[in-house]
């Protein structure tokens, strides 16, 4: 056989096991700590104050993407400071919170130096003033780009729309939780909590400004973790009572929660109906205009191990982004008053829109109530009409404005347009500091007066 001919016949084989290769490699994560649930469990040791991570059983040449270490608590309270210092490094710096809810820590920069020279991974040292936060179970995930082999379920039919600023993703989930349509809040929290307890599944949505694949991947942000079964029910309209009969406290919502309510989903689009059961759903808001790419994998119990990302089913094509500039918002319901009511009862408009900061502390859903009374002006561009902004006990007034009849008597109230505050926790009027309820010390940010801004983006809606 000719010299030549062989010569390409090894390239072609070469080649054809190179592309192999590369076909079964995409994005792993792998955790490290004590818990059961982890890729390598007992891989934590204390000592004293010094935290140290055995992160031995990744190759040398393991090209980290991510690194971030979770720090499991309840409720980070406000005076929380939680520190980990690279040991025995002269003028090392805390790790410092990251996104995308800056309640973990990133460590990126630390496992690959531990990566390159096993021998300075002397641990982390501890100095922390909360002992709510269990320094035992604290998880460290590691992701790369690598040989998939650990099968892990996918999401599909990823749809995307992007409408004035704001970018509605959405996706079939492959598991039914609730089951039902018009779930009884009793069997919605069973069926959830049930998935739950068995293990803990995320989505992560990930954008780029480069179409996303297995190798591309690495690079792309990681800008939500959505919780599975949640995203698609709107968990604002869950009624509390504030008289304990016929109601249950529940880890899904706050308040003594009315146990025979029906359990509804969200409208993203005006005029259309509620999106399905098993529906996945992010929103995030344009920061500035151009073109993103987005991807959504599947994360249990912080594991991801994905090879293929194929359009229409977990990744998007090209999305053309404008900058927001005020958020859009979708009527959810009506409070009619009936006709035996007073005809000076105004009609409650329950509105939802998907924010980020600075109009709340951290991203998802909030309620607006747009009161329109009968009586009211009109106001036009050449002709402004007054507009009154009603505030109540508990820093909200949803519960007071809910009561159409109620809140009628205000004769004052009857010949202008309001809007009202639904309950949050970041209801303070003069704002609150980004540090609040996360991981970041107190000079990493501002004062934000998030419920001045919601007001005014809503009135200029």
């Amino acid at each position: 056989m000719p010299k030549p001919l062989i010569k390409i016949i090894i390239l072609f084989v070469f080649i054809l096991n190179l592309g192999k290769l590369i076909a079964g490699e995409g994005l792993i994560t792998v955790t490290f700590g004590n818990n059961k649930t982890c890729t390598y469990p007992n891989t934590l040791k204390l000592a004293g104050k010094t935290i140290h991570f055995d992160i031995s059983a990744l190759a040398k040449g393991t090209r980290l993407s991510r690194a971030v270490i979770r720090v499991p608590q309840k409720k980070i309270k406000f005076n929380t400071d939680f520190n980990l210092i690279a040991a025995n490094q002269s003028n090392a710096k805390a790790l410092k919170a990251c996104g995308p809810d800056f309640k973990r820590l990133d460590a990126l920069a630390i496992c690959k130096a531990w990566l390159k020279d096993p021998a300075k991974n002397k641990g982390l040292l501890l100095k922390a003033n909360n002992r709510n936060i269990n320094t035992k179970h604290l998880v460290l995930e590691l992701s790369f780009i690598g040989p998939v082999k650990e099968k892990i379920p996918s999401v599909s039919n990823l749809k995307i729309s992007h409408r004035e600023g704001q970018t509605f993703i959405t996706w079939k989930e492959p598991n039914d939780i609730v089951a039902e349509d018009n779930p009884k809040f009793e069997l919605w929290e069973k069926n959830i909590l049930a998935a739950q307890k068995k293990r803990s599944l995320v989505y992560r949505v990930y954008r780029h400004n480069k179409p996303i694949n297995a190798t591309t991947i690495s690079a792309a942000k990681l800008v939500r973790e959505i919780p599975e079964a949640l995203s698609c029910w709107n968990k604002l309209a869950i009624q509390t009572l504030e008289f304990p009969p016929g109601t249950k406290r529940s880890p899904l919502w706050p308040g003594k929660i009315k146990i025979d309510q029906v359990v509804t989903r969200y409208v993203i689009k005006e005029g259309e109906e509620a999106i399905s059961r098993t529906t996945g759903l992010a929103v995030i808001s344009a920061a500035k205009k151009g073109i993103r790419y987005y991807a959504v994998s599947i994360a249990i119990n912080g594991k991801e191990s994905i090879a293929s990302f194929k359009k229409g089913k977990n990744a998007s094509g090209p999305i053309k982004e404008v900058k927001m500039v005020f958020p859009q918002f979708v009527t959810f319901r009506k409070i009619i008053p009936k006709k035996n009511r007073l005809s000076k009862d105004p009609h409650i408009n329950v509105r939802v829109a998907w924010l980020e900061p600075p109009y709340v502390t951290k991203p998802g859903p909030t309620q607006f109530y747009f009161c329109d009374y009968p009586k009211a002006a009109k106001g036009t561009q050449e002709k402004k009409a007054p507009f009154f902004l009603y505030l109540s006990q508990y820093g909200a007034s949803s519960r007071n404005l809910g009561n159409p009849l109620w809140i009628s008597t205000k004769a004052a109230m009857t010949q202008v347009s309001g809007i009202a505050f639904a309950e949050s926790e970041d209801a303070f009027w003069a704002g609150q500091h980004q540090s609040v309820g996360t991981l970041r010390k107190h000079d990493e940010g501002i004062v934000i007066n998030h419920g001045q801004r919601r007001i005014m983006a809503s009135i200029a809606w």
